[in-house]
């Protein structure tokens, strides 16, 4: 039988080549967060590594935007594969983003005891100018090689083709307007048989800032918005929170 201080030896030998052990470990996976303050990147889909992710607003305020993905601590640096994707008509586009970090430093970080890598990210070059697509339907609205879903959809380099037409089912529902003005702001497309009603909501104290009685849309199936919509297919609320003005577009009875 070992004596007490013997068997108090091998414990705290294996208890230290344990710790040892646990400290060599490099961990398995690290947690990536790019941030960001251009506007412009917002609801685009960014590539980390090996990872799709979106950018989204900062949960305080719109001035960051930010995205976040887990990736394996070792390997080559995901640095040359930090991009954005932008849907066009004519393919999707890719934006590399710029780092202050080398890729050097980004290995470094990420093979160090820490489990994290936030790194600060800018486009490499301007995003252009978007138009939101609003699509009625839940069937295949295409647009040159883009088919559209229903809902907001976010549209660049619209001039990348002389003329374009949105089409279903093989049906030419109409062509594209001219967006590249200042008074266009969003598209509307319905693929139904239906009637709606475009138009300003007010919330606000003072009477004379009343809401818009609106513009009927019918006998169409392609419109240019000259604001672009806060609430879609959904009325707007009765009441907010502080003074604003929303624009809607719903459904009603035809006239």
């Amino acid at each position: 039988m070992k004596s007490p201080l013997a068997m108090i030896l091998v414990t705290l030998a294996l208890t230290g080549a344990t710790g040892c052990n646990k400290k060599a470990q490099a961990p398995a996976t690290v947690w990536y967060e790019l941030s960001g303050t251009d506007g412009n990147l917002t609801g685009l889909t960014v590539i980390i590594g090996s990872e799709r992710k979106t950018f989204a607003k900062d949960a305080y305020g719109a001035t960051t935007i930010k995205a976040s993905a887990t990736l394996p601590a070792t390997g080559p640096s995901v640095l040359p594969t930090l991009a954005v994707e932008l849907p066009t008509p004519c393919g999707t586009k890719t934006i590399a983003l710029s780092t202050k970090e080398t890729a050097a430093e980004e290995e470094s970080q990420r093979k160090s005891e820490g489990h994290s890598v936030y790194l600060k990210v800018t486009p490499s070059s301007p995003i252009p100018r978007a138009v939101d697509i609003w699509i009625d339907s839940t069937g295949d609205v295409a647009l040159g090689s883009l088919t559209l879903k229903q809902g907001q959809n976010r549209v660049y380099e619209l001039e990348c083709q002389p003329s374009l037409e949105l089409r279903s089912g093989g049906n030419v529902l109409g062509p594209l307007p001219k967006v590249d003005g200042s008074a266009t702001k969003a598209v509307f497309v319905t693929t139904k048989d239906q009637c709606y009603v475009y138009r300003g909501v007010s919330y606000s104290k003072d009477p004379s800032a009343a809401s818009s009685a609106g513009t009927i849309l019918k006998g169409k199936h392609v419109y240019e918005l000259d604001e672009n919509v806060d609430h879609f297919l959904t009325p707007a609320p009765s009441a907010t929170r502080g003074e604003s003005y929303r624009m809607e577009l719903v459904p009603v009875a035809c006239p």
